[in-house]
C-alpha cells in the first residue's frame, strides 16, 4: 500500500470536492447492487465481514461525524470515499442519458427518412462537397450529442481513479469485491 502524507490527503480531497461541483444534481442515482446482509447471517460471518473491512469499519459512524471529520482522519476518508462513488454514479447517469438523447435523435431522424450511409461527417463531405444547411445541421447535433457522451465518459473515468485512490487512503488493508460490498453495505448503498 502506498503512504501518503498529510498535504497529499489534503490535494484527494480537494479534487473530490471539486469533482462534486462539477455533477450536476441528479434525482436517482444508481448503484452496483450490495449484498444486504439479511437476518439469518450467522455471527461467524458477520465477525469475518468486520475482520475483512479492517479500519473500513469506522463506515459504522453516524453521518453527521463523518461530515463533520476532519479530511485526514479515518472517518473523513470514508466520507469522502461515499462522495466519490455518489459521483462516479452521477457520471453514469450521464452518460446513460447522453445517450438516450443521441440514440432517440438519430431514431428521430432515421424515422423521418434520413438515413446517412456515412459514419463520419468528413466521410460525408467527401462524398458531398457542398452539403445543405440540413445536413450540416444533422452532423453539428450528431457531434455535440457525442461530445456530451465522450466528456461525461471521461469524467466518470477520473472519478473511479480518484474512487480508487480515496478507498486505499482509507483502508489499512488490500481491498477486493467482497470488502467493497461490505463496505457498501454500511454505507447504505
Amino acid at each position: 500500500m502506498k503512504r501518503y502524507s498529510q498535504s497529499s490527503i489534503s490535494a484527494i480531497a480537494s479534487r473530490v470536492l471539486m469533482m462534486l461541483g462539477i455533477v450536476v444534481t441528479i434525482g436517482t442515482i444508481v448503484f452496483p447492487a450490495s449484498s444486504k446482509g439479511n437476518s439469518s447471517e450467522n455471527s461467524a460471518e458477520r465477525s469475518s465481514k468486520t475482520s475483512s473491512l479492517g479500519a473500513l469499519n469506522a463506515a459504522h459512524t453516524n453521518a453527521a461525524a463523518q461530515a463533520n471529520a476532519a479530511a485526514q482522519s479515518r472517518d473523513g476518508l470514508i466520507a469522502l470515499y461515499k462522495s466519490t462513488v455518489m459521483a462516479s454514479a452521477g457520471f453514469a447517469k450521464q452518460i446513460e442519458e447522453a445517450q438516450a438523447t443521441y440514440n432517440e435523435y438519430v431514431a428521430t431522424k432515421e424515422a423521418a427518412g434520413y438515413a446517412s450511409a456515412y459514419k463520419t461527417y468528413n466521410e460525408y463531405l467527401r462524398a458531398n462537397p457542398a452539403p445543405s444547411e440540413n445536413d450540416i445541421l444533422h452532423w453539428e447535433t450528431l457531434n455535440s450529442l457525442q461530445v456530451k457522451i465522450d466528456e461525461a465518459t471521461a469524467e466518470a473515468a477520473k472519478a473511479k481513479a480518484l474512487e480508487s485512490e480515496v478507498l486505499e487512503l482509507a483502508a489499512n488493508k488490500e481491498t477486493g469485491d467482497e470488502v467493497i460490498a461490505a463496505l457498501w453495505d454500511l454505507l447504505d448503498f
